[in-house]
């Protein structure tokens, strides 16, 4: 099989017919344009500008960027629940479901939005950079990014419904709670009570890669046939994120050493 023909079958012959003309879902150079120049912009050009130049504020774009992410997440939970996203998906894995009809419709609709969303999460490390914060671009923060939005767009081009209809509503969930303590820490009267729930937001992004892991090892199971390969790479992608997670939190939460 040729390169050009292999191209062909991934991206036409075995995609989902209802999402694989739409803007961003209709071919991988899109989101890959966008991240390799996020990860340009982000590692070279971005640390190379700001060499000589003092850092910028944009304490009040944080502040509104931080009210945007909770706004649009909260939207995502909301929609995703009113769709039938917890009734019908979270307990149970059913078989993937191409079919045309409004839950699916409204499903698709709502992750393509998501999948936006997790390209416009790129301009939190880009703001890092202008910041001068250049060693919280780690390993972790660009893996998270990156891999986080290339599943959603997996999940929009190849399955969206069942299993992945999970995985975008907890993480959804969690980014409410996660950019709500952002707000919160970018007050200096709550800086006291951000920094000590600080941990628990890692260890609530370590609990949820767990959550997710079990769930979607349901997808093993026989009455739920054809979401085993896509389960078993957001497994492995889950796993790589938990290690990470795990180690940043050892290393910036190391337990007190009682006294005797």
């Amino acid at each position: 099989m040729s390169l050009l023909r292999l191209y062909h079958y991934l991206n036409t012959e075995v995609a989902d017919p209802r999402t694989n003309h739409w803007a961003i879902v209709s071919s991988p150079v899109p989101i890959t344009i966008v991240s390799i120049v996020y990860l340009y912009v982000v590692l070279k050009w971005g640390p190379n500008y700001m060499k000589d130049k003092p850092a910028y504020n944009f304490r009040t774009f944080i502040m509104f960027y931080n009210i945007f992410q909770i706004a649009i997440n909260t939207w995502a939970v909301y929609s995703l629940v009113e769709a039938g996203w917890f009734r019908d998906h979270v307990f149970t894995c059913k078989p993937a479901d191409y079919s045309v009809n409004p839950q699916n419709t409204k499903f698709s609709n709502i992750t393509w939005y998501i999948l936006c969303l997790k390209l416009i999460d790129y301009v939190e490390t880009i703001l890092f950079v202008f910041r001068k914060k250049q060693r919280q671009v780690t390993f972790l923060h660009l893996y998270h990014h990156i891999s986080t939005a290339y599943f959603f767009w997996i999940f929009l081009k190849y399955y969206c419904s069942a299993i992945p209809i999970i995985v975008l509503g907890v993480n959804c969930a969690v980014h409410v709670i996660m950019y709500t303590y952002y707000l919160l820490a970018s007050f200096q009267s709550t800086q006291r009570i951000s920094n000590f729930i600080k941990p628990s937001i890692t260890i609530i992004q370590m609990v949820q890669f767990w959550f997710l892991i079990i769930h979607l090892s349901m997808a093993y199971s026989p009455s739920c046939p054809g979401a085993e390969v896509m389960s078993t790479m957001a497994i492995v992608d889950l796993l790589i994120n938990f290690i990470l997670f795990w180690n940043f939190y050892k290393k910036n939460y190391p337990k007190k050493k009682k006294v005797n």
